[in-house]
């Protein structure tokens, strides 16, 4: 090296932060990580430190590892953001994130440019998507995780593009590549938003953007192309609930958060229960849920798919709970588009549960035969398929697996026009839910898709979720006036059965019903159930409750009703008979007298000749007048 000055001399060492500014043009973001055996002239200058072993020394930094986050803040609400200057991108890029959320949708980073150049980074289900357009067109990749991101644990990104257009998304330790041809230039203008866009520009966004709503989690370390903006400090413009620092969730998700096997899910405010699965209601799945009643007339809930809207599943997920003493019934039915004869059927056999459905090849069944569901009691049937397999739980029986052998075409249950054969029932179902449709809520709000047909009737307003199962079956006695009870339903013959079926349209797609058996030689008697779905405690799972029988008492009423009347008319004819013999005897003895004088006489005036035994034959003859006047 050239010159008289080759030494060089220092009068301090920093490493992390700098605090001498004056002659950098540029202060540089202070260092977040992790720094180990920092030695400099043979000099291990952190050991040195930790130890004491050195005159001066500074240390505000954590001796040990840790996972590091900086800097965090709050975003408290799907319409919150801030707004950054323009992110500086167009030769490179290189951006770092940590978040944690437990939303699994919402727009992360959004920056316009020129043209059609932009930058987004959001969550879509739980999972990072990054899109880019440099000028030919957006390019979309998927960071690569095990599991949904919206976990409530913190989460690395980087994101990076280099000067030959190669991509990388990092999330955590795995890693996504992508190279792109043609520009190589992503030129940006405008404001940088972090955590969402305004209401209105949610429309405004390219085509490949899913987000309609804003990020809410916490975002730290946040990492511009090496400038570490404080989100607060250095925000152009914050709108909304933006606060620093990440406390997380007030209340959590636990085992026992949801009543009756519903699925917690964790919002960032709290948590919400999925009672899709249980046949429950509620914000905690423990209120009663939308409940039918079938009478003895038979009757049917029948949802037809508009003609845009028929759906072709790989898989299905049906929920539903019932009650009833039949041993054999149609709950439900799907039915396919003509000519294909895929179904879905489940049913009640000989007492058991049984669902039987075909996909393209053979009929499927899966029952499950260790328990009666014909006792009255109510019961809740959770059944999912995903092609040929299926699993089929009854209350809280071990689940049945069915895994059938040879090729399966899990391609399809098409669903379309078929015109399904069903005979009207009696019963009770209550919650059904099929694949994100709750069919008899639909029908209790008048939807134009769902027509009820015989006797169907809506079950009135159910108890408050307080009400405790020990105390739901005499608040059950007060619910007679918006409920039918066993004895306002008439029966129906299997021929008034046959007849209700042929009166059904060729669009109904989707049954929900119970029949009743129309052979002779079922020997159970077919009454309908009278039970309600049990009102469990919070958190506890009912203790299903007994039907109301009320055949016995209604019989030995009419028995005692029929005696009683049948004494009055014995004790009205003997009191009328006593009061006849004692006023009207004299009269009818004389008027005797007059018509045997009578009768004694010739029509020519001549008297007749008294015969033999006359006095018998008079009183025989008297009898007679007075059984012709009573």
């Amino acid at each position: 090296m050239a010159g008289d000055h080759t030494q060089l001399e220092f009068h301090n060492v920093e490493t992390g932060i700098v605090t001498e500014k004056r002659f950098m043009p540029a202060v540089p973001s202070n260092f977040i990580g992790h720094l180990q055996g920092l030695t400099l002239n043979g000099m291990p200058y952190i050991d040195l430190c930790k130890n004491g072993d050195i005159d001066y020394c500074e240390l505000n930094a954590v001796i040990g590892y840790k996972s590091i986050v900086a800097d965090p803040v709050t975003f408290r609400s799907r319409s919150s953001f801030i707004t950054l200057p323009t992110l500086q991108a167009y030769y490179s890029m290189h951006l770092f994130m940590q978040f944690k959320t437990t939303s699994p949708d919402g727009l992360v980073l959004f920056n316009r440019g020129d043209g059609n150049d932009f930058i987004v980074v959001e969550l879509v289900k739980g999972y990072l998507h990054y899109i880019s357009d440099l000028g030919n067109g957006a390019h979309l990749i998927k960071g690569n995780s095990n599991s949904p991101l919206n976990d409530n644990h913190w989460h690395n990104v980087h994101i990076s593009r280099d000067t030959n257009n190669l991509h990388t998304v990092k999330i955590d330790t795995k890693v996504t590549t992508q190279t792109t041809m043609g520009a190589k230039n992503l030129d940006l203008k405008g404001d940088l938003y972090i955590g969402g866009v305004s209401k209105e520009m949610y429309r405004e966004l390219p085509k490949l953007v899913h987000s309609r709503e804003g990020f809410q989690g916490c975002l730290a370390t946040v990492d511009l192309n090496g400038r570490l903006p404080d989100l607060l400090a250095d925000a152009l413009a914050t709108i909304g609930q933006v606060e620093r620092g990440c406390e997380g969730p007030s209340t959590t998700c636990q085992e026992d958060s949801c009543s009756n096997q519903g699925v917690c899910l964790q919002q960032w405010e709290g948590f919400t229960c999925d009672c899709s699965m249980t046949s429950y209601a509620g914000p905690l799945c423990n209120d009663a849920g939308t409940t039918y009643i079938f009478g003895r007339d038979g009757g049917v809930v029948v949802y037809t798919w508009p003609p845009n809207e028929r759906p072709s599943t790989r898989a299905d997920r049906l929920a539903l709970g019932f009650s009833t003493q039949q041993k054999h019934a149609i709950l439900l039915r799907v039915d396919s588009a003509s000519g294909l004869g895929d179904y879905l059927q489940l049913q009640i056999d000989k007492g058991n549960i049984r669902v039987v459905f075909n996909v393209g090849t053979d009929d499927i069944n899966i029952e499950e035969s260790t328990k009666f569901v014909n006792d009255g009691k109510y019961h809740i049937i959770r059944f999912t398929r995903s092609g040929g397999n299926a699993t089929l739980q009854l209350d809280d029986l071990p689940v049945i697996e069915r895994y059938p052998s040879g090729n399966i075409d899990n391609e399809r249950l098409a669903i379309a026009r078929q015109r399904i054969p069903y005979r009207l029932g009696r019963g009770q179902l209550s919650g059904l839910y099929y694949n994100g449709l709750r069919i008899l809520n639909m029908a209790a709000e008048g939807h134009p898709h769902i027509r009820v047909d015989g006797s169907a009737r809506l079950v009135g307003d159910m108890p408050s979720a307080s009400i405790t199962p020990q105390s739901s079956a005499a608040a059950g006695g007060n619910r007679s006036d918006s409920a039918p009870s066993i004895s306002d339903i008439t029966t129906t013959t299997a021929t008034n059965r046959k007849q209700g079926a042929t009166q059904q349209s060729a669009d109904d797609l989707l049954v929900a019903s119970a029949e009743c058996p129309s052979d002779d030689e079922d020997i159970d008697p077919c009454d309908p159930s009278s039970a309600r779905p049990p009102l469990p405690e919070v958190k506890v799972f009912p203790v299903p409750s007994e039907v109301v029988r009320e055949s016995s008492s209604t019989t030995g009423m009419v028995v005692g009703i029929v005696a009683a009347a049948a004494l009055c008319i014995l004790i009205l004819l003997y009191a009328m008979y006593k009061y006849r013999n004692r006023d009207e005897g004299s009269y009818h003895v004389d008027e005797s007298r007059n018509y045997i004088s009578n009768s004694a006489t010739q029509p020519n005036g001549s008297a007749k000749d008294k015969p033999l035994g006359i006095t018998k034959i008079s009183k025989n003859k008297k009898n007679k007048d007075k059984e012709y006047y009573v």
